[in-house]
Formats: structure tokens, C-alpha cells, sequence
């Protein structure tokens, strides 16, 4: 599952994070993504293509064209 949260220890703003279902249904510890996905800027609704081979997000990071721009990152 992945998130934006600025409530964890982040970048800066809002990051992506990531938590896996563990065996008895908990959740794992939040991972924060990091750099270059995450940012100082907030970094935020993370789509994991089909494939699983890459990241779409949106982010308000420095050297934007406008106020939330949509990036892609391969996995």
C-alpha cells in the first residue's frame, strides 16, 4: 500500500510511503520512499502501474511547470 503523509518522519511536506501486509493482518512500519521520489516540495497520489515497473505522483517540487505536476519514476 502506498500513502502520502506529512504525520511520519519525512522530507519535507507530504512523501510517498509504503507499508506491506504482514502474516495476521498488521501492517508494517511506514517506509518512507525517499529521494529522488520524495522531496522537500510534497509529493503526493502515487499510482503504481499495472506492471509494477513504474510510479506516477504528483508534486509541487522546485522546477515545476505549474502548482502540481505529474512525474514518473522507474521501480
Amino acid at each position: 500500500l502506498y500513502f502520502s503523509s506529512k504525520g511520519h518522519n519525512t522530507m519535507g511536506g507530504y512523501d510517498i510511503f509504503k507499508v506491506t501486509k504482514l502474516a495476521g493482518g498488521a501492517w508494517s512500519k511506514p517506509e518512507n520512499m525517499g529521494a529522488p521520489l520524495n522531496t522537500a516540495g510534497d509529493d503526493v497520489y502515487f499510482v503504481l502501474s499495472a506492471d509494477g515497473k513504474r510510479g506516477f505522483y504528483s508534486s509541487n517540487k522546485e522546477g515545476g511547470y505549474g502548482k502540481q505536476d505529474i512525474y514518473t519514476i522507474q521501480m
